[in-house]
């Protein structure tokens, strides 16, 4: 027991270490100066800066930009990374992955540098909307689960039948007592 609860307070600090770890941050230019703060800290409003490496804390439109490509495969499948540009562009009705002047929460920056205003956060995100639709799905079964449900319905039926078959034979024609009818059945 001892062992067991070193061990399992060795993991839970492990846990916690590398929570901290990969607890995504953003580079936020604040009162002026850019400081880094943890991503779900940020607001709408923020002004974000963007790096090689950086995760995309929020989504946002962008304002400046310099080589940037963005790998935004979680949302649009697209395995290659997305050249992004800055600039005002009408982004409604157009599908994410065209959408070239905007940067999406839980986007990897593969290349180059870029500053973005952030527009949405949490679930207002497209990864929130998608969450939500995850969340709002019916979970439908299977053509091989439903035959799989009525196989087993049937044969608990034929199952009891057989245990009532037994049970009733063991009482009438070998006059057993009940219980150990009953157990000789089950």
């Amino acid at each position: 027991a001892v062992l067991g609860t070193i061990q399992h307070e060795k993991a839970r600090k492990s846990l916690e270490s590398l929570k901290k770890l990969s607890a995504p941050v953003a580079q936020v230019l604040r009162d002026g100066k850019s400081q880094e703060i943890p991503a779900a800290k940020v607001v709408p409003g923020d002004i974000v800066l963007l790096d090689a490496g950086s995760l995309v804390a929020a989504d946002g439109r962008l304002l400046e930009c310099y080589n940037l490509q963005v790998n935004e495969s979680s949302l649009t499948g697209e395995s290659l990374p997305v050249e992004k540009r800055a600039g005002v562009e009408d982004v409604a009705g157009i599908p994410l992955g065209d959408q070239y002047n905007m940067v999406f929460a839980g986007s990897l920056v593969t290349g180059g540098r870029g500053v973005f205003v952030v527009t949405a956060t949490g679930m207002d995100t497209e990864m929130g909307r998608i969450a939500l639709l995850l969340k709002n799905t019916e979970e439908r079964k299977t053509p091989l689960q439903v035959s799989l449900d009525q196989f087993g319905r049937k044969l608990s039926i034929i199952i009891l039948v057989i245990c009532a078959v037994l049970f009733a034979v063991s009482v009438l024609w070998r006059h057993e007592n009940a219980m150990n009818a009953f157990l000789f059945a089950v």
